[in-house]
């Protein structure tokens, strides 16, 4: 009697949830690759194949390249740290490089731990050192999360051009660009449209609550003098990560263009960002195999490419911010001490 009870309560709750669009495409893709994962781990020689082929691409990667695919990386890691810097700046004039490089670096190490933790390290950082209200600190991190996601985004186009049958669909990342440039440079306009927008629907609060916060957090970005270097920022960073993606790609055999891996690597990322998953792991993953795949490589060099590829950018990150984090915590706790004897006296 008990259980039919349970049974009805959990059916009864279950169909109080509503199914958004948003869940049910997370929900039908993490279907999709339990499945495939499953498919491919049934199969052991699959598996045996692609060990084989990494141990070999192991021998094959010289010390040498591994440098050069970490150094890229860590080009990458360095440009977004000075764009975090310009954007705290509006803020904190006195903010300086060192600090941006620590707090940003150490906010790697919660790459992969739920809930965007490493985005609220760096924000602990700022009130800690700089008194910066947490509330106005995520206006630093919208933005930072603007930047890549809008150079991301014109990573597809090369590769959209590339391929005569798919040009005609590199017109929607370029309005999408187009679109979030004007809203940065304009950000006033686009609150005006958006209160417009919802005064004649009257529906989608949390929607419009959310976009008054995008365009607020957008605001310090109108000027140029900001805008234009961030930007810039985040092309280098990004196409950086991107000539590594494809000097793997090319170390491993695959005749795969630099436009074509662009697209690959930026689709992979955005897709990881849009499961909202830690890291983006699964969704990028999975991305970057299928992607590979359909340009003619076998499963088992696509799996090869995707190890090397986030090993050596994710995994990277996340080791050099487990480094970094212990001394920018203990800095952190010298300067509360500080503080805290500065207000005895």
């Amino acid at each position: 009697m008990r259980c039919n009870k349970l049974n009805a309560f959990m059916i009864f709750s279950f169909s109080k949830r509503r199914l958004t669009p948003r869940t049910a495409v997370i929900s039908a893709i993490v279907i999709a690759g339990l499945s495939v994962c499953a498919a491919f781990i049934a199969d052991r020689d699959v598996f045996a194949r692609a060990f084989a082929l990494f141990t070999e691409a192991g021998g094959a990667f010289s010390g040498g390249a591994i440098g050069v695919l970490l150094a890229l990386s860590l080009i990458n890691y360095i440009l977004r740290a000075e764009r975090w810097a310009l954007a705290v700046r509006t803020a904190r004039p006195d903010y300086i490089r060192d600090d941006a490089v620590r707090h940003y670096f150490a906010g790697f190490a919660f790459t992969v731990t739920p809930g965007k933790a490493g985005e609220l390290v760096r924000l602990w950082f700022l009130k800690r050192d700089y008194g910066i209200a947490f509330s106005k600190g995520t206006a630093f991190s919208m933005s930072d999360r603007f930047f890549d996601f809008l150079a991301l985004t014109l990573c597809l186009i090369p590769g959209l051009f590339a391929h005569p049958e798919f040009r005609v669909y590199a017109a929607a990342p370029f309005l999408l660009c187009a679109l979030l440039i004007g809203a940065a440079l304009s950000p006033e306009t686009g609150r005006e449209l958006l209160k417009a927008g919802y005064g004649k629907l009257k529906r989608g609060k949390r929607v419009f609550a959310a976009g008054l916060r995008f365009f607020r957090a957008l605001e310090p970005l109108k000027a140029l003098h900001i805008f234009t270097p961030s930007f810039i920022l985040s092309l280098g960073g990004w196409f950086a990560e991107v000539v590594a993606f494809y000097y793997v790609l090319d170390w491993l055999g695959l005749d795969i263009s630099l436009a074509t891996a662009a697209f690959i690597f930026a689709a992979a990322a955005l897709a990881g960002a849009m499961l909202m998953t830690p890291g983006g792991t699964g969704g990028a993953e999975a991305m970057t195999a299928f992607l590979l795949t359909r340009q003619g490589a076998d499963f088992e060099t696509a799996l090869v490419a995707t190890v090397i590829i986030r090993l050596t950018t994710l995994w990277f990150a996340v080791g050099l911010g487990i480094i970094i984090a212990p001394f920018v915590f203990k800095n952190a706790r010298k300067v509360q001490n500080a503080a805290h004897l500065v207000a005895r006296r």
